[in-house]
């Protein structure tokens, strides 16, 4: 391996590791061939657990996720981009995250080699989703309900909402 080569793939790694969200990089067969630390990390696994192993047989999709996953994967190797979207999944350990997930197609000549799939773990992002609207909806209920008149008027003395 000349210089070149040799300074590129150590730039190219430590690109990789240092990526803030989990990086997979699949074959045209569908076989997962290098993950970073950071997919590891969120997913509570081992790279042993991922590298090799076809990308339909991950276990950490499950119900309709797992369903629209192996739909949107088959899309993807027919050559198709698809939108990113969010997923559940289930950890090695059990316990439940999101993730963001987008993908971009590897060609060479036109011919599909691969994927690289990039997953953000937005996890904490849909919990404070979750306290926003439970919060909303119990402004909503105490709003609705009460046995007082409110009007809610805005800085030029418009009226933004009654109950």
């Amino acid at each position: 391996m000349d210089r070149e080569t040799e300074s590129f793939e150590k730039k190219y790694k430590a690109l990789f590791e240092a990526a803030p969200d989990g990086v997979a990089f699949v074959d045209s067969e569908g076989i997962i061939r290098e993950v970073n630390q950071k997919a590891c990390d969120f997913l509570e696994c081992n790279r042993e657990d991922l590298v090799g192993v076809p990308l339909i047989e991950q276990p950490f999709y499950s119900g309709e996720d797992r369903e629209d996953f192996l739909e949107r994967a088959e899309r993807v190797f027919q050559g198709e981009s698809v939108p990113s979207t969010t997923y559940e999944v289930e950890t090695k350990e059990g316990e439940k995250r999101h993730i963001e997930m987008n993908n971009s197609i590897i060609k060479k000549d036109d011919d599909f080699k691969g994927l690289v799939l990039i997953a953000r773990d937005v996890t904490e992002r849909k919990k404070s989703e979750k306290k926003l609207r439970e919060s909303e909806r119990r402004y909503r209920e105490l709003f609705e309900s009460t046995n007082v008149g409110i009007v809610v008027h805005g800085s030029e003395g418009e009226i933004i909402s009654v109950n």
